[in-house]
């Protein structure tokens, strides 16, 4: 899922740096210890913001760019793998596998 671009560069931006906070809260709540979570995101000021956030709760982030994704593109994506904080899980609310954001 992504928010639909409006072209305008650091609105776009923004919206997508809210829509994966929502998503990392809902991880937190989801994910089992070792989990993995993929973020899409679009360059901008608060890129640096969100993968400090998937660092504190991840044990690897990494920001990849696909092949398939056009080299002047703004579209990366964070790939945020060993979740580690399960205190916050709920073993009624667990999922196996990943959850897919933006």
């Amino acid at each position: 899922m992504a928010p639909n671009a409006s072209g305008h560069r650091e609105m776009d931006h923004e919206q997508i740096i809210n829509l994966n906070e929502r998503v990392i809260d809902l991880a937190m709540h989801v994910l089992r210890p070792g989990g993995t979570l993929l973020c899409k995101i679009w360059d901008g000021g608060r890129k640096r913001q969100l993968q400090s956030i998937l660092e504190t709760q991840f044990d690897k982030v990494v920001n990849v760019k696909p092949d398939a994704s056009r080299s002047h593109s703004a579209e990366s994506f964070f790939l945020a793998t060993g979740y580690q904080n399960p205190k916050h899980a709920s073993s009624e609310k667990m999922i196996d596998g990943t959850i897919t954001a933006a």
